[in-house]
């Protein structure tokens, strides 16, 4: 009897030790020879047992981070066939399609890029990259227009002037009279609103709580001051493969360059500059008024 005990005891620890070998193993292939080094992605499946226990080593946050790369909201995320997933831990900034420094805006205070043909937002300081997520933007037959924005008016919980079912968490307006928004909604992991920019449930909290509020004029139409500038450039291709969906094979397939923002960024300086100036002095003159009482 202790002979059994003694070798089922061995043989449990056989298949332990077995267990655990080949979920280091996956995980070496995760690790990569530099943290430093470019992020390389990879296929995985949601119920594959061995990535959720190499899953672990990419942190707490590591839901979030997959599903900002597959552009879908956390309750979608586990339902997918597959998804795209680094290849080893990296933080969400390191999986960013936008450039970390953008020196064309190193003047600005806060500028916000979406761009329609990776869907993702990437919003800077001074120039410098401070986060980034996806976007779910508008269907083929009504697409969010590219253009120039600024944020307007927020409201916590917005509902819908087209259907009253419809309610839009974080809501921080673009524009008065088209309808255009960043606010919390379903993220399908493909451009699914009406014209409006889906963000996850984080990204349009930091964002309702980040982006600048407008002045208003009496009217409550137009701006005395306007808020955080908003690119929307690009154009989505409908009919081909989304880009994430490539980056197993091309981990390149989201990038925004330089060379295609450096465009859009000179198209708008004119009048970013001067808003932002006028944005300046505004507040700086309520500032000094205040101080005189």
């Amino acid at each position: 009897m202790r002979g059994s005990v003694t070798a089922y005891g061995n043989l449990f620890s056989v298949r332990f030790f077995v267990t655990i070998l080949a979920g280091l193993l996956w995980s070496s292939s995760l690790v990569g020879l530099a943290s430093d080094s470019p992020v390389q992605y990879r296929s995985v499946r949601p119920s594959d047992a061995k990535w959720k226990r190499a899953k672990k080593s990419f942190g707490p946050s590591a839901d979030l981070l997959v599903a900002k790369i597959n552009r879908v909201d956390l309750k979608r995320l586990n339902r997918r066939a597959s998804l795209v997933a680094p290849t080893r831990p990296v933080n969400v900034l390191d999986c960013a399609p936008f450039p970390r420094s953008l020196p064309e805006a190193a003047g600005w205070p806060k500028l916000v890029l979406v761009s329609l043909r990776v869907q993702a937002f990437g919003a800077y300081e001074n120039g410098q990259l401070v986060r980034w997520g996806p976007t779910s933007t508008g269907v083929k037959k009504q697409p969010t227009p590219a253009s120039l924005y600024f944020t307007g008016s927020k409201s916590r919980r917005k509902v819908s002037t087209l259907n009253g079912t419809w309610i839009m968490p974080w809501y921080v307006n673009l524009h008065t009279s088209m309808g255009v928004a960043f606010h919390q909604y379903a993220m399908p992991g493909r451009p699914f609103s009406h014209g409006c920019i889906r963000l996850l449930k984080d990204d349009a909290m930091w964002m309702y709580r980040w982006a600048d509020n407008w002045v208003p004029n009496e009217d409550r139409i137009t701006a005395r001051v306007f808020g955080t500038p908003v690119i929307v450039f690009g154009e989505y291709e409908y009919d081909k493969t989304p880009p994430w969906q490539l980056l197993p094979k091309d981990p390149g397939a989201t990038d925004v360059t330089t060379e295609e923002l450096s465009p859009f960024v000179e198209k708008y300086r004119a009048v970013i500059e001067e808003r932002v100036r006028s944005r300046e002095e505004h507040f700086q003159q309520s500032s000094e008024l205040t101080s005189n009482d």
